[in-house]
């Protein structure tokens, strides 16, 4: 008798395309041990709070980044669209993949393996989202962010502190004023309609909040 098709469990199915649940199902076969998921979809294994895409991969520890693309594509087709000096995007079937090894790694939390791949803990989740508003501000970061509050219960005052141990910027205040800026003024994001809750009413949680966080990390 045949062995039934992998798949995932529908909680988890629930929150990626079917494409994306296949990739997965694949790209664990063959990822070293150092890899672990970021991004939207990491937020979304924790949380299942709206649908996500594609599949970010962090790399704890220097990796022939072309080693593993060739091995992707043993498994399915694959096309390199970006290569930066952080790590390579690609895409595999028609998922979007971005393999990342930045220098100077730092991992705040431990990863807990989910279906076969590492995911990244919610605190170090949070702080790489509050530099994501800064560097690519979406609106999808942002609902990510109250969703990380609202549901997981981390908060931007933790986040921000945890954003300065992972990242460990030159200035800490001034990199902590400039997020707190960003997260203000949502003026310059296009709308998503995917999300499952309005830009305005994104906007008016983080209108709401920024003050509140300002207040209380002046009151240390």
């Amino acid at each position: 008798m045949a062995a039934p098709p992998e798949r995932l469990p529908p909680w988890l199915a629930a929150v990626l395309p079917a494409d994306t649940c296949a990739m997965w199902l694949l790209t664990r076969r063959v990822l070293p041990p150092n890899a672990y998921l970021i991004g939207g979809t990491a937020v979304a294994v924790h949380l299942q709070h709206r649908l996500s895409r594609d599949l970010d991969l962090c790399f704890e520890a220097p990796t022939d980044l072309d080693e593993v693309v060739a091995a992707l594509a043993q498994l399915a087709p694959v096309q390199v669209t970006a290569r930066r000096n952080l790590g390579i995007d690609v895409l595999m079937s028609r998922t979007k993949v971005q393999l990342l090894c930045p220098p100077g790694h730092r991992r705040i939390e431990p990863a807990t393996v989910v279906e076969g791949l590492r995911i990244s803990g919610l605190g170090d989740l949070l702080a790489m989202k509050l530099q994501v508003v800064v560097d690519r501000p979406e609106l999808r970061d942002y609902f990510d962010l109250l969703c990380i509050e609202t549901q997981g219960h981390r908060y931007a005052e933790e986040g921000l502190a945890l954003f300065v141990e992972r990242f460990q910027p030159a200035v800490p205040d001034q990199a902590i004023a400039t997020i707190l800026a960003y997260l203000a003024d949502l003026s310059d994001v296009p709308e998503d309609p995917s999300l499952p809750l309005a830009q305005a009413e994104i906007e008016a949680y983080w209108h709401a909040r920024v003050p509140e966080i300002v207040r209380n990390l002046e009151r240390g």
